[in-house]
């Protein structure tokens, strides 16, 4: 659950038929048939097979940005996007071609933004889209960039970059960029309305955990610091898979919210603050059953 919302959002993170297969020339000879057999497994969502190939290719040739690019790729999939950085970072370090792979660079964003590291996310597809070859590359390498950007200013509260890059991506053909741009300027107009009690997308947060467990007594301290029942208080998932908690369900103005986080700060709440609900779910009890099934 931890980055479903998120994924909602975002491009895939590779062309559903693309094939890496010794993308940069330099997988060894004697290698290149395990190589094109571990590739196969991945393109056909075999994982768990892919995975012990790769495991012995990454020893048997270390040095090969191919097999270093297609096992961070691997990893991604399997949702390792700690373990897939460090492995596209490695092959980005050793590549004398990685650095200007416009394709390489939009991965290497994606996996930032999966990790919450949008500023990070920003400086790849930036580099990308500002290089000399953009002009060259397709449609739909464009589209992903431009829209995985605008998720990125997205999670940054950059709203207004993230429409324009939405417009871009919706300009080649994306159809997921026009509904992220109408969700975006959703939140622009309720940022920008002068009326307070126009129905927004934004909720007051005055507490927030990285575990379930902490929840409760959260709960109880928040209530007997803002004075209030606790059933006025909601419980969130975000996108980076904190828990906020909220004063009130949201769906309020970007203004009306404001009012209630400097209430509550006033009472003791430092750490409140506005956020956007967009690419929140409410948490339920049913949530946690089920994580602790698994």
């Amino acid at each position: 659950m931890k980055k479903l919302f998120l994924i909602l959002f975002l491009n895939s993170l590779f062309f559903s038929s693309s094939v890496f297969a010794d993308r940069f020339n330099d997988v060894p000879k004697k290698f290149k048939d395990k190589f094109s057999n571990a590739e196969k497994l991945r393109i056909d969502g075999e994982y768990k097979e892919a995975l012990p190939i790769f495991t012995h290719l990454i020893v048997d040739a270390p040095k090969s940005v191919s097999i270093l690019y297609s096992y961070g790729i691997l990893l991604a999939e399997m949702k390792r996007y700690d373990e897939s950085s460090k492995f596209l970072d490695k092959a980005l370090e050793i590549s004398a071609h990685g650095e200007n792979d416009l394709q390489f660079l939009n991965t290497r964003g994606w996996v930032s933004i999966m990790l919450g590291e949008y500023e990070k996310a920003l400086e790849y597809f930036d580099k990308a889209m500002s290089d000399s070859k953009y002009n060259d590359i397709s449609d739909l390498l464009k589209m992903k960039l431009h829209n995985n950007a605008g998720v990125a200013y997205w999670q940054s509260d950059r709203y207004d970059e993230a429409a324009k890059q939405f417009r871009l991506a919706k300009s080649s053909g994306s159809q997921l960029a026009d509904k992220n741009l109408r969700m975006v300027e959703s939140v622009l107009e309720t940022i920008n309305s002068k009326d307070i009690n126009i129905p927004g997308v934004f909720a007051p947060v005055v507490g927030s955990s990285k575990y379930d467990f902490h929840i409760e007594r959260q709960k109880k301290r928040i209530t007997i610091k803002l004075g209030i029942d606790q059933s006025i208080l909601k419980v969130f998932i975000s996108s980076n898979g904190r828990y906020l908690i909220t004063q009130g369900n949201g769906g309020l103005s970007y203004p009306k919210a404001r009012m209630i986080v400097l209430s509550a700060k006033k009472k003791g709440i430092s750490d409140a603050f506005v956020s956007s609900t967009l690419n929140w779910t409410q948490f339920v009890e049913a949530d946690k059953n089920e994580t602790e099934k698994k």
